[in-house]
């Protein structure tokens, strides 16, 4: 009845003069994930009528695709820029493993569940993912309306919602701050966290309102469109995981007040999605394209309300690949100083900026842990230059309980607790303490200031222990327990959060106690007095299986032990350097390549300090690194040299076959690492299965020095 209602109303404009202006055309899009990609389709599809419309109401997604096409971008172009979006890094707010501090890097993949503590005590996240990415990508695309600004003034008037958490009321916003409000808009309860505009706490406008068509109808159309990509309600076999049945429980409050809104559209239309979820953001085409196809059905009644010469072309604001920054200045740091922003922003006041260099800033911000959200707006000033506003949310709480669990076939299984402090006596610092309860104990505290460039001062005090043996022939000759205690004092600096640099002093004691004893190797209890210095730089896109960026991690340490605080025995230095470069061949096919040398300068290094090669942990404390093909310590040494290459196919998403190879020299001397003809190899199979407490990995591996074969099990990071 509805569409015979049209059609008779087209018939009647059809004998209208041509001088009399068409009906107000007006469009509401409306939330649905992924699924309101339909809304580039049915835009496409309109165009081709010639229809443009007069105001644009939207939801969610919807809000965001609509702002879009009202600020000036074509669908076209539309569809071009959402392609950029890493989707699955928004919905998990991943930001890139390099922008995130570089302490921080080395300890937060270790890490299965983490909760904050505030004065309330320990508090579960109101989210699943803070939205920070989010906020950057709308920050971007909306590059030239970051100031308080008119919607109506866009090239077509648009309006948004969002609901209020605490009332349910349904907030209707036509100014303001437009990547903010659709941050707010677009906030899906429990996926994404709430977020904060004029004193008010919202989340989804869908959870009130998911297809705003009665504001058109409140705002003078004479023609109502909506495009409308929501479920119907889930059958009770299609309830099977978390994102159906948020999907379902968000459509609850809001199914009435659609029904009574339908009154006020023209046409609904409805594209049949439902295969898709809010998050089927891999099947965009398909989903853009059954959008055009449902408008389609429509065409007959549209096509009269098209204008009859072509549409005036839009002016999409594309966001500026460069910028003149005239000043920056930052709003909502209290624990934190100017400096430290200023520094890890790394952009500079009176000189141009690339886009994604401030991009970069602002997400290197975020990943210095210090924030809950890190936002920038670009005000134009009279200069032509912009004037550059950094706006930061600190965290609540600075405080963070951690927990870990891993497992692995040297060290059995361990449980890590953590707790770390930010900001804790005086800004930029963090303390962390680690306890790992395991067989083998280990422990870690660490007070460490973050100034970026400039140099800042450390505290570390660890604690290892752990039963291992020494090997003559491959034959196990002794047995003994290994505990290591040590307090070091350190300054380090960190240049665009993947160098560190520094150096310190150390006092190590060190106890050896043998269970069975031998004359190999002595019970012994000394303390050394030792002096380091240290580079790292790590680039990795992902913890494990990286397939992009390279690792390099060298040391030098000058060790002299110390008898009753008075007397020093003779010193000697032990230095290494790895150099560990990813690949990436196809999405399917990566490598690994891992080079390693380490050398003893001076006498003889007391046993603890000696080179030990061995099994395939990652993470060993000492001089203690990883060797396919021998057991755990087997080898040890003066001096080695060590090349290692892994190839492996993901044949499934997180699941990896990988195959291993090793080949190195252990020599007294460092001539002999070049003229000696014995060499060391190791090779093996291996499965692993990227789970979500950590990787899942099982070896086989083998040498051609010997017959046996051996096996080895690890799950989770390493810590």
């Amino acid at each position: 009845m509805r569409k015979l209602l049209g059609i008779l109303l087209l018939i009647a404009l059809s004998y209208t003069s041509h001088a009399q202006e068409r009906p107000k055309i007006g469009l509401a899009l409306s939330g649905g994930g992924a699924k309101s990609m339909c809304h580039i389709g049915v835009l496409r599809e309109l165009e081709s009528y010639g229809i443009r419309p007069d105001y644009i109401t939207g939801t969610s997604m919807g809000a965001i695709i609509g702002a879009m096409y009202a600020h000036g971008f074509s669908p076209d172009q539309i569809e071009q820029m959402l392609a950029t979006v890493d989707w699955e890094a928004l919905l998990n707010n991943n930001i890139p493993r390099y922008h995130r501090s570089y302490l921080d890097r080395k300890s937060e993949d270790r890490y299965t569940f983490s909760l904050s503590v505030d004065s309330n005590g320990i508090g579960l996240p109101d989210a699943l993912n803070s939205g920070q990415y989010v906020l950057s990508t709308l920050s971007y695309l909306f590059q030239e309306v970051h100031d308080d600004t008119l919607f109506t003034d866009f090239q077509i008037p648009f309006t948004c919602v969002g609901t209020d958490l605490e009332t349910g009321e349904m907030i209707v916003f036509d100014h303001g701050d437009l990547p903010a409000i659709l941050r707010a808009s677009s906030a899906f309860p429990s996926i994404f966290s709430p977020y904060e505009i004029n004193g008010r706490l919202l989340v989804d406008g869908g959870v009130r309102n998911n297809i705003p068509i009665e504001l058109l109808k409140d705002r003078g159309m004479d023609f109502i469109i909506a495009s409308d990509a929501q479920a119907t309600l889930y059958q009770r076999e299609e309830l099977n995981d978390m994102v159906t049945i948020l999907e379902q429980v968000g459509s609850f409050p809001n199914m009435t007040y659609f029904e009574e809104q339908k009154k006020y559209a023209d046409i609904i239309i409805h594209p049949p999605l439902e295969s898709f979820n809010i998050v089927s953001y891999e099947f965009t085409d398909s989903i853009i394209l059954l959008g055009a196809l449902e408008t389609q059905k429509y065409k007959e009644i549209l096509l009269p309300l098209g204008a009859s010469t072509p549409l005036p072309p839009m002016r999409p604001p594309f966001p500026k690949d460069s910028l003149y920054i005239s000043s920056i200045y930052i709003t909502g740091n209290e624990e934190t100083s100017e400096r430290f922003i200023k520094s890890t922003l790394g952009i500079d006041e009176n000189s141009p900026a690339e886009t994604e260099d401030l991009r970069a800033g602002i997400e290197k911000l975020y990943g210095s842990n210090f924030y809950e959200h890190v936002d920038y707006r670009l005000h134009r000033n009279s200069s032509g230059g912009h004037d550059l506003q950094v706006i930061l949310h600190e965290k609540d709480s600075n405080q963070e309980v951690h927990l870990g669990v891993h497992y692995d076939d040297d060290f059995k299984i361990g449980v890590l607790f953590n707790l770390t402090v930010r900001n804790a006596l005086l800004k930029n610092s963090k303390f962390s303490f680690d306890a790992v309860l395991s067989e083998n104990p280990r422990g870690e505290l660490s007070y460490i200031f973050e100034r970026g460039f400039i140099p800042a001062l450390g505290l570390k005090v660890d604690f290892h222990q752990f039963d291992s043996r020494v090997y003559a022939d491959r034959n196990p000759i002794t047995e003994y327990t290994y505990t290591d205690f040590s307090t070091e004092v350190f300054i380090h600096s960190t240049l665009w959060d993947v160098y560190t640099i520094g150096g310190g002093v150390r006092l190590e004691n060190i106890d050896i106690s043998e269970p069975i004893l031998r004359s190999e190797i002595q019970e012994s209890n000394a303390t050394y007095l030792n002096y380091f210095g240290f580079i790292e730089f790590d680039s990795f896109n992902r913890t494990y299986k990286p397939n992009s960026g390279f690792s390099l991690e060298g040391e030098i340490k000058l060790i002299s032990e110390q008898v009753d605080f008075s007397t020093y025995l003779e010193p000697t230095s032990v230095v290494h350097l790895s150099y560990d470069q990813a690949y990436k061949f196809s999405d399917r096919w990566g490598a690994r390549t891992r080079a390693l040398g380490a050398a003893t300068l001076g006498p003889d290094a007391p046993f603890p300090y000696s080179i030990f090669l061995g099994s395939m942990g990652e993470n060993y404390t000492q001089h203690i690194f990883p060797f396919i093909g021998y057991r755990y310590m087997e080898l040890f040494g003066r001096n080695a040299l060590t090349l290692r290459a892994d190839l492996w196919y993901e044949a499934f998403d997180n699941h990896f076959f990988t195959v291993h190879a090793n080949v190195g020299k252990l020599e007294a001397t460092i001539n002999d690492l070049f003229s000696s003809d014995v060499l060391l190899d190791g090779y093996g199979l291996s499965y692993g299965y990227n789970s979500a407490i950590g990787p899942l990995e099982l070896f086989i591996t083998k040498s051609t020095n010997h017959s046996e074969l051996f096996t080895y099990v690890r799950l989770g990071f390493w810590f």
